[in-house]
């Protein structure tokens, strides 16, 4: 299956799904939030809210993690416990 190349190929239904799941790891994951970064499809829509044409959109959330900092807190089993448990 091929992503859509324009924001028309993705329901707005399907749009707002991965913003409320963006919003439920952000409420898990809220004392992590210095270690992690959203990245990827979902970050133009996220800064560019009053573009002239909407961005072409995604279905996925992409986060990168600050693994060394995780590692040292000895946080990166707490976080994964808090998205398992989140049902992730």
């Amino acid at each position: 299956m091929t992503k859509p190349q324009h924001a028309s190929g993705y329901e707005e239904r399907s749009t707002e799904a991965v913003r409320r799941v963006l919003i439920d790891l952000a409420h898990l994951l809220g004392a992590y939030r210095e270690q992690l970064v959203i990245v990827g499809g979902l970050v133009p829509s996220l800064i560019l809210t009053a573009a002239e044409e909407a961005h072409v959109g995604t279905m996925d959330i992409d986060l990168a993690l600050d693994a060394a900092t995780l590692k040292e807190e000895d946080a990166y089993a707490e976080v994964i416990r808090l998205l398992e448990g989140g049902g992730f």
